[in-house]
């Protein structure tokens, strides 16, 4: 769909169009479904605006609206759900694509293209499962199992939280072997506005979906699982999990090098630091530094480490230190919540490794 030679929709006008097929006559035993591959760019993916209709006929009646695209990725080829033909069996329908821009705004895209259409038995054995689009209660710390089937099917989940919690809904779909590559997103107490919404936890390598969100207000709020390539994804094998958790409780840690009331070398060293925490995990420490100086210095900050592959470390030129006991490194551990927890190796000796003192905080 778009205006003769050009490359979009853009007639400066409101504009429609439809793709209509020639008559099919449905077997009156047996079910059967509509499949069809398609790939576009609009407006918008939503349902308000640039509509995409799947819309049929029945036995030369007029054409109604049967089923519409929405929640899909753009400028892909996807497969669209299977759709029912079963109210149909026995009668003659025809197919149309109706493709509706509703205004003249933002009509500079390529459209809508329709290939592979087929009508064939239907392929749908979803087993037992929740009715499409029900609403499951999700409660914390206990996993729920899922799956996207049929395809194009959407999985709700509700939940309560207060307001200024932080709460961590994560799904395992692909790294425990499912086909299913999720998509996860966040509504609002009225089940309509979104409040996040996460494909990869780490684009393209870590496909499972999860969302990190401080609650605003006290109410009840709502999770939505689909396919990344909905409305085509699917199935009785696209299985996954979604648990909940809330974050309210701060990470631990402790010095490893150098520790309490031991020496450290006076020369370049690594400061070592164990961190950890249980729901989001730790994504960051820092580091700080006081001399033996407690009435006259204060703490300097010496920066932080991002990253715990190598463990929680940060450099330290210890160079030129000498002089009585009294030193002191801290650290500051923060979780994907924001929730942080300090630590110190204290009571210090520079160029000492034997040196040791009760554990005292200043």
């Amino acid at each position: 769909y778009a205006a003769p030679g050009k490359n979009d929709y853009n007639t400066g006008a409101a504009n429609s169009g439809d793709l209509t097929s020639p008559p099919f006559q449905i077997p009156a035993s047996g079910a059967y479904g509509l499949h069809f591959w398609y790939n576009y760019e609009a407006e918008s993916s939503g349902k308000r605006w640039d509509n995409r209709w799947l819309q049929i006929s029945n036995d030369g009646g007029p054409f109604v609206n049967s089923f519409q695209l929405s929640d899909d990725q753009p400028n892909y080829w996807l497969q669209s759900p299977e759709v029912s033909l079963a109210e149909y069996a026995g009668h003659t329908i025809r197919i149309r694509f109706h493709f509706e821009t509703l205004d003249e705004a933002f009509n500079d895209f390529k459209g809508w293209y329709i290939d592979d259409f087929s009508i064939s038995p239907t392929t749908l054995n979803c087993g037992s499962n929740p009715t499409p689009d029900q609403i499951l209660a999700l409660n914390y710390n206990s996993p729920a199992a899922g799956k996207i089937c049929p395809a194009g099917k959407f999985a709700w989940y509700s939940f309560t939280a207060e307001a200024g919690k932080t709460i961590l809904a994560q799904t395992t779909a692909q790294s425990t072997g499912s086909p299913l590559d999720t998509v996860l997103t966040l509504y609002d107490s009225d089940g309509v506005s979104v409040l996040a919404e996460n494909d990869d936890i780490l684009t393209s390598v870590q496909t499972d979906s999860r969302i990190l969100y401080r609650i605003p207000a006290t109410g009840t709020y709502y999770l939505r699982v689909r396919a990344w390539d909905h409305p085509g994804g699917g199935g009785e094998n696209y299985t996954f999990t979604i648990n909940l958790k809330l974050d309210d409780q701060a990470p631990t840690g402790m010095f490893i090098y150098p520790a309490d009331g031991r020496g450290f070398a006076t020369k370049p060293i690594i400061l070592k630091a164990q961190a950890q925490d249980a729901v989001t995990g730790v994504v960051k420490v820092e580091f700080s530094y006081h001399d033996n100086n407690w009435t006259s210095s204060d703490w300097i900050y010496l920066g932080e480490d991002n990253s715990a592959e190598d463990g929680w470390s940060f450099p330290f030129d210890a160079s030129g230190l000498s002089g009585q006991p009294g030193y002191a490194f801290y650290a500051r551990a923060y979780d994907a919540a924001g929730n942080s927890y300090g630590f110190g190796a204290w009571n210090l000796h520079p160029g000492s490794s034997n040196y040791f003192l009760p554990f005292i905080r200043h």
